[in-house]
């Protein structure tokens, strides 16, 4: 079985936001920007540098978002549906719109079909956050945010 390596295409939709990267061998952390003295290739070619993301179960839990408590699940449902008031139901454990049966979560089978909005501008969105959609943490290439002493998102 071939090994996976971090590629470009893993992080890209992250750079334009605040990314930390993991620096293994120093055991500490720093913010990756586009003009820092580290070149992205650096960072995808060193196996002792990670990204540092949320993993992607964090879609559906409360956090902390440019210093306002979100629900990421709930906010990406107002991208793709912004016409509705989005809420998010603990029983239920998704985005729910008033009390009709139409949802926007993470797992599972609706039979309606919706035409979804704004898709780009989801991905963007999770990019924002630092959500690992790609798997990058299960396959060892990123860092959780709850693997380090302290999150450096805040």
């Amino acid at each position: 079985m071939e090994t996976r390596k971090l590629e470009l295409k893993d992080i890209a939709g992250n750079l334009p936001y605040k990314m930390c990267v993991y620096d293994k061998a120093q055991e500490n952390y720093f913010e990756y920007a586009i003009d820092s003295e580290w070149s992205i290739c650096q960072v995808l070619d060193d196996d002792l540098l990670f990204p540092i993301l949320y993993p992607f179960d964090q879609i559906d839990k409360p956090m902390i978002h440019n210093g306002k408590k979100i629900v990421p699940i709930v906010e990406l449902a107002k991208i793709a549906y912004p016409d509705r008031n989005w809420k998010y139901s603990k029983k239920l454990k998704q985005s729910v719109y008033g009390c009709h049966l139409f949802e926007f979560r993470k797992g599972g089978f609706n039979s309606d079909f919706w035409t979804m909005q704004n898709q780009y501008q989801l991905f963007d969105y999770l990019h924002e956050l630092k959500i690992d959609y790609r798997g990058l943490i299960d396959t060892g290439l990123a860092i959780s945010v709850y693997d380090l002493k302290e999150n450096p998102y805040g």
